[in-house]
């Protein structure tokens, strides 16, 4: 198995995990409470992270505007939303749904890059 299938697992099992976890907190908080207590704890940690992850890594400041603007949808959006979600329908019923972002990845990544069309993407 190549990394890049056990980080896709990983990935699968933490959103999971993260989703369920999330039923817990929201039983006392609202969706907004816990988005804002969330993602600056996930901030906090990255800044933590950053000098051991990207220790001899270059800057590539061209990115950074890209990346900034990603980090207005995810993880700020996404997490307000998946929490309110949550919240309204359970974590089973809120997975089930979000497991259709990769249609909507495919769509964008086709639409947006110009990426070829592929059968196994059907």
């Amino acid at each position: 198995m190549t990394a890049a299938i056990i980080y896709a697992f990983a990935s699968a099992i933490f959103l999971g995990a993260g989703v369920v976890l999330a039923q817990l907190g929201l039983r006392t908080v609202e969706p907004l409470s816990g988005a804002a207590i969330s993602v600056p704890s996930f901030t906090l940690l990255f800044l933590l992270l950053s000098p051991l992850i990207l220790q001899g890594e270059p800057v590539v400041w061209r990115a950074l505007p890209i990346f900034m603007a990603i980090g207005l949808f995810f993880p700020a959006s996404l997490t307000l939303l998946t929490f309110a979600s949550n919240r309204a329908l359970g974590p089973v019923i809120t997975s089930t749904l979000g497991n259709l972002a990769p249609l909507f990845a495919v769509t964008a990544a086709v639409m947006l890059l110009q990426e070829p069309l592929h059968p196994q993407q059907l």
